[in-house]
């Protein structure tokens, strides 16, 4: 008999190259890492990990050499591709805004290569390239699959010019991948767009675009906010929905942003599965999304011991 929930990701591992305002360039592993990473460092081994990502050669020693250093989770599905790996240039503007340059994102996997996660329990779609894996797959999967599907629209909401400079623009195909998952992650930027209001717009009205995703037959939305926190909605068994906002905790100094986004679904996906609490999951995640600001570049296990797990505690 099974024991441990199995939670598949999907998505792109990235070299980035992070510019910060002050100080020298970083290199680290971004993208999915981020995401797998908090999964792996949070699962205190109720949980087995499931990466699926297309990586190139020139990148998959050197991932599968830091992979290896975590527990509980399953590299049986990294693919290794021929095309050179995505790399990004993370260019900080402010202590909040960067400007992204990105190579050729890897090809998106299929319908036959994201079958193998049909029996997860739970599955985390994380849009890191926008071409991380195709509708048709995800729909396949919201069809053949019993897994909760947890999208991160993430760069979905970004175009890619021929420099590899990355702008927003709102996809036309928006609604059918909202439609085909159990629940969907957005920042404000990505929510704004897709719910129609221009940069201008002061006070959009994030409730009513939530209840209006939830009526597409989602039952959980979340917009984060940065350091104002989250705003959710949930639609109830009897059909009722809830929308709550979440505030985030202080830290004594933020330092980068990078991969917030990332542990904040990581994070909320494992503590639901744990409580089937989505408003305590969401206050879980927004503990652990902040927590990741305090320290630059990827997480890894030192600096999970120091800064997250003292607060990483889920019947907390």
């Amino acid at each position: 008999m099974r024991t441990k929930m199995k939670i598949g990701l999907i998505g792109t591992f990235i070299r980035d190259r992070i510019f910060p305002l002050n100080g020298h360039m970083v290199e680290s592993i971004g993208g999915l890492y981020h995401s797998l990473a908090n999964a792996a460092f949070l699962s205190q081994g109720d949980f087995e990990i499931i990466p699926l990502a297309r990586v190139g050669k020139d990148f998959y020693p050197e991932l599968i050499e830091a992979l290896s250093l975590m527990q509980h989770i399953n590299l049986n599905y990294i693919l290794q591709d021929d095309q050179p790996n995505t790399r990004v240039d993370l260019i900080y503007k402010t202590q909040t805004t960067r400007q992204e340059i990105t190579t050729a994102p890897m090809k998106p996997l299929t319908m036959e290569e994201v079958s193998v996660l049909r029996d997860c329990d739970g599955i985390i779609i994380n849009m890191i390239t926008g071409e991380d894996v195709s509708l048709e797959a995800v729909q396949w999967l919201s069809r053949h699959s019993r897994a909760m599907l947890y999208l991160d629209f993430h760069t979905l909401a970004l175009g890619r010019n021929e420099h590899g400079r990355r702008f927003y623009r709102r996809p036309p195909t928006w609604e059918l991948w909202l439609k085909s998952v159990t629940m969907v992650q957005m920042n404000e930027e990505e929510a704004r767009l897709l719910a129609g209001y221009s940069q201008e717009e002061e006070n959009p009205d994030y409730e009513q675009f939530i209840r209006q995703v939830l009526s597409m037959g989602l039952r959980g939305v979340h917009v984060t906010l940065g350091d104002k926190g989250a705003i959710s909605g949930f639609r109830h068994s009897n059909g009722e929905y809830q929308v709550q906002r979440t505030a985030t905790i202080h830290v004594p100094k933020l330092r980068d942003i990078i991969g917030c986004g990332d542990a904040f679904g990581a994070a909320f996906v494992l503590h639901y599965f744990k409580h089937r609490d989505f408003f305590g999951a969401t206050q879980f995640a927004t503990k652990i999304a902040t927590l990741n600001t305090v320290f630059l570049g990827s997480i890894n296990r030192d600096k999970f011991e120091e800064h997250i797990k003292p607060y990483a505690n889920f019947e907390n």
